[in-house]
This record gives C-alpha cells, sequence and structure tokens, in this order.
C-alpha cells in the first residue's frame, strides 16, 4: 500500500483546505495510506485517513523574521516526519506549503501544487522563489489549463512536470447532506453567493445588481455565505442601498449544499480565480452558475470554448452564464450582472434546462473521473 502524505496549513474554511480533505477521501477509497500534516488541527471538513498535528500556530505576521523563524520551525518539523512515515509522495497544497516540501525532500516524490493566479496572490519573494518549486519537484499539479499554459511558457525547461488535474468533489456525500433542512423562513426565491468576503472576490458588484433587481423581484433574498475583511463594509452597502431585509449574511457554513441545492442561480463576481470547488459544488446540486469570465476557473467549468478565445457574453454557454471579466471590461459592472441575472430568473424553462446541465457536468469532476488522472502521476 502506498503511503501519501498530505502537506496543508489548516482544513479550515477556505479553498486548500476543502481540496486537500477532497483528496484524502478520494486516495483513501483508492487503497492509499493517507496521513495529513497539519499545522494545527483546525478541521470543518470531512477526511479520510490520520491527521499529524504539528502544533504550530502560526499567526499571520508580516515581519519578514518572524516568518523565517516559523519556517525553519516547519522545516525541522517535517523534515523529522517525513523520515519517520517514509511516505512514497508528499503532496502540498500552499505557496508556503510547497516551499517547505521541497526543501525537506527525502526519498518520497514530492508533488507541489499551483491552485491561485501567481502574479495575484503570491507575495514578490514566492514569486521569486517560484523557479526552485518548479525545478525540485517531482511535479506541479495545477488546477487549470491556464496555470498550465503559464507555467509551461515561463518554465519551458520544466514542462514535462506540469501536469493538470482539476480539483474533485465528492457526489454522493454533497448530494446527502444537501438534503438536510433548510431554514424555512429562506423559502426558495433566493440567489446565492459564496465565497471569502474580500476585495478580490467582488460580492459588492453582485449587492449592487442586486439592488437593481430588488422592485422587479421583491420576493426574491440574496443570501451570502463565507466570513472576510470585507464583511463590516458590506454590510454597510447593504445598509445604504437599505437591503438589510433582503440580503442575508449567514458566515461561513460546513454545509453550504443544502443552500445551493433550494438557491435560484449562485452568482460569482470574483476578479481573478483559481478553478472554484464551490461551482463544481453547487452544479452537482443543480444550482446554475453566473460568473465572470475571471482569470482562471470559471471559462474552463462553464464552456468548452478554449482559454485563448474571444466570448460573445450575450449567448448563454454550455454549461451556465459568464459575463466579460471586471479587470478587461469597461462597460457597468451591475449592470452586467443585473441583465444576466433578470434573464436567467425570468426564464423558467432556461433555469430549469440549466439545472439539469449543470448536474451532468457536475459528473465530470467526480471523485472517480479525477481519480484516473491522479492514478498516472502516482504510478
Amino acid at each position: 500500500m502506498k503511503k501519501i502524505g498530505i502537506l496543508v496549513p489548516y482544513l479550515k474554511n477556505n479553498g486548500i483546505g476543502r481540496v486537500a480533505a477532497n483528496m484524502s477521501n478520494m486516495f483513501v477509497k483508492n487503497g492509499y495510506s493517507v496521513k495529513l500534516i497539519l499545522n494545527s488541527k483546525v478541521v470543518d471538513f470531512n477526511f479520510s485517513g490520520e491527521i499529524i498535528d504539528l502544533k504550530l500556530n502560526f499567526n499571520k505576521e508580516t515581519n519578514c523574521f518572524i516568518k523565517l523563524k516559523e519556517t525553519i520551525l516547519w522545516i525541522k518539523k517535517i523534515k523529522k516526519i517525513k523520515k519517520q512515515e517514509n511516505f512514497d509522495v508528499v503532496i502540498s497544497l500552499g505557496a508556503r506549503s510547497d516551499l517547505v516540501n521541497i526543501l525537506t525532500k527525502e526519498k518520497e516524490k514530492v508533488f507541489t501544487t499551483l491552485h491561485t493566479n501567481i502574479e495575484e496572490n503570491y507575495n514578490k519573494l514566492y514569486r521569486m522563489l517560484y523557479y526552485l518549486n518548479i525545478k525540485y519537484s517531482d511535479k506541479v499539479i495545477v488546477v487549470s489549463k491556464y496555470f498550465e499554459k503559464y507555467l509551461k511558457n515561463k518554465y519551458q525547461k520544466f514542462q514535462q512536470k506540469v501536469v493538470c488535474i482539476k480539483n474533485s468533489i465528492d457526489i454522493e456525500l454533497i448530494n446527502s447532506i444537501s438534503l438536510e433542512k433548510l431554514d424555512e423562513s429562506l423559502g426558495e426565491n433566493y440567489i446565492l453567493s459564496v465565497g471569502r468576503l474580500t476585495e478580490s472576490k467582488g460580492q459588492k458588484h453582485i449587492v449592487k445588481a442586486f439592488y437593481k433587481l430588488k422592485d422587479e423581484f421583491k420576493d426574491h433574498c440574496l443570501v451570502i455565505l463565507g466570513d472576510g475583511n470585507m464583511r463590516s463594509e458590506l454590510e454597510k452597502i447593504v445598509e445604504n442601498l437599505d437591503l438589510k431585509e433582503q440580503v442575508i449574511f449567514l458566515g461561513f457554513k460546513k454545509n453550504p449544499y443544502k443552500y445551493m441545492r433550494k438557491a435560484r442561480l449562485c452568482v460569482s463576481a470574483s476578479y481573478f480565480e483559481g478553478f472554484p470547488m464551490f461551482f463544481l459544488e453547487a452544479m452537482a446540486t443543480g444550482c446554475p452558475i453566473l460568473s465572470t469570465d475571471c482569470i482562471s476557473g470559471p471559462r474552463e467549468i462553464l464552456t468548452e470554448k478554449d482559454i485563448s478565445d474571444k466570448l460573445d457574453y450575450s449567448q448563454d454557454f454550455e454549461y451556465g452564464f459568464l459575463v466579460e471579466n471586471f479587470l478587461e471590461s469597461k462597460n457597468n459592472i451591475e449592470e452586467m450582472l443585473y441583465q444576466k441575472i433578470k434573464d436567467i430568473l425570468l426564464d423558467v424553462e432556461k433555469n430549469k434546462k440549466y439545472r439539469d446541465i449543470s448536474k451532468k457536468r457536475a459528473e465530470e469532476f467526480s471523485e472517480e473521473n479525477i481519480y484516473k488522472q491522479w492514478e498516472k502521476v502516482l504510478k
């Protein structure tokens, strides 16, 4: 039995934590021994295997000397664990985890991963160090074709190391817990937004687009799942627009699927993404997706169009709905969202059609299908 280590800071309310948990479930189901190596035993997601708790409660320090000291301590602990555990493969998630993984390489294969836009989300130091990451990794697993193209163009010498394997979802689990009872006061006439409440997620544009809808859809509300540093600002926007009765902040939810299943539409207004898990999860419950055509991920989920193609955003796409990338568009952001949301809500047949389409599309990202790709690189 092959032993896999998954190196990730936490299994908490963020994208890579959810991806790591899903990975552990997929690998254990397929006969691997899995150990999740966490800085702290903070767990929000269902996982399989064992946890190795490093008991490293790092603060979000900006001081580079403190960060260096923390990283050295992390490296020492990981090096010791790798010698003890004799892993066949260690897969890391996150920029800092990737760095620690390559710097502690023993006899095991080291797989680093890329889940986000390097240019937007990596600081200057990690961007500079990324050459080491790709040089000393056995494989670099990227979650989108955009990232694959980016790395292969920038690091042509190491092209053979870069492999695109998209995130997987446990459809059976999602469908099962999506049936949990929902607060009856929500009803079924609501639009859903899911994600960290940050500037780059663009929730303020969704709120402002919803404001344009409020008179035409008085019985609808906007439900926002997630927490983050923009929450107080978003609440002020809601208050200023007199939307307190129609915009509901529910914070982070361990089970977002029951909200997805009943929603009429899930809307994303991100400026950039990696490969958004909640798209796949919402689609698995039958919830249609409307998103900005940002870098990267949404286009690869919602259409078969190539990442280099010029799109006609007035049309509906094969698996969902897209509006222009806000960072490149000269058009009014809220107006684009408003018009598209209105069209989807008014057209009952279209909404029903895309609920069925979404479910079928989500099946392509099932654990069974995605594992076939992992199996090739784990041999």
